[in-house]
């Protein structure tokens, strides 16, 4: 194991370079990545302390093994995961995943922050104006999940459920090829519904645009509403 203590900071900083991790990386302090991408060959990070993610170009951590064998690993962020820059911080699946779970806070101050290898939630997530968070693989959202901004929150693949006490917003809400379930009541301002399915007991209410765009699916014992001043979209070419 690796640590970085409480006063120590780490400077992920060289351009093109791969970070092959093949033990434990234990943040205590601050972490600063802004160039190279992050390969977890067997290793894991545990983010206790701040973790910033900083570049205009897109940041990837990904799994990696040289046999070719699919192995996972973890990003566990207990601490403080910040994302600045106009670019995009990646978590992806290659030859194997690399999961982001976070019980502690993430906050997406700018650019794209992107999941697309599975991981939990049960801290919060926040996403300011002109940022967007994004789910591409099945997510963990427990109970005490919160996932709120004024931003863009895209769920476009695997398994979206979102228990009771989860909390959900976002300034647009783009359902992009999950099955997203709600538990209990949500309500979202502006929604685009291009694929996926929309299921769960508790109500979606729309109050100024849902655009209903492409092939996805409602269900659920649960209801869309459309307020009295908001408006309803069906544009799908060739539809029936």
């Amino acid at each position: 194991k690796t640590i970085i203590t409480a006063t120590a900071v780490l400077n992920l900083n060289t351009p093109a370079a791969q970070y092959y991790l093949r033990r434990i990386l234990q943040n205590d302090g601050a972490t600063f990545w802004t160039a190279g991408g992050i390969s977890m060959d067997g290793g894991r990070l545990d983010n206790n302390g701040t973790f910033t993610a900083n570049a205009a170009t897109t940041l990837t951590c990904t799994g990696y093994n040289p046999s070719g064998i699919a192995s996972d690993s973890d990003f566990n962020n207990a601490g403080t995961f910040l994302k600045q820059g106009t670019g995009m911080a990646s978590f992806i699946l290659t030859s194997g995943n690399v999961r982001f779970n976070n019980s502690g806070s993430v906050d997406v101050q700018a650019g794209i922050m992107s999941f697309s290898a599975g991981g939990s939630n049960s801290g919060a997530i926040q996403f300011t104006s002109g940022t967007s968070m994004t789910f591409n693989d099945s997510y963990t959202h427990s109970g005490t999940s919160v996932l709120t901004g004024a931003g863009t929150l895209n769920l476009n693949g695997g398994n979206q459920s979102f228990p009771a006490g989860a909390q959900v917003s976002a300034g647009v809400l783009n359902l992009g090829g999950a099955s997203v379930s709600f538990a209990t009541p949500k309500t979202f301002a502006s929604v685009t519904f291009s694929a996926g399915t929309l299921t769960g007991a508790g109500d979606v209410t729309v109050t100024g645009t849902l655009n209903w765009t492409g092939t996805g699916i409602m269900g659920g014992s649960g209801k869309t509403i459309i307020t009295a001043t908001a408006v309803l979209n069906l544009n799908t070419p060739a539809a029936q």
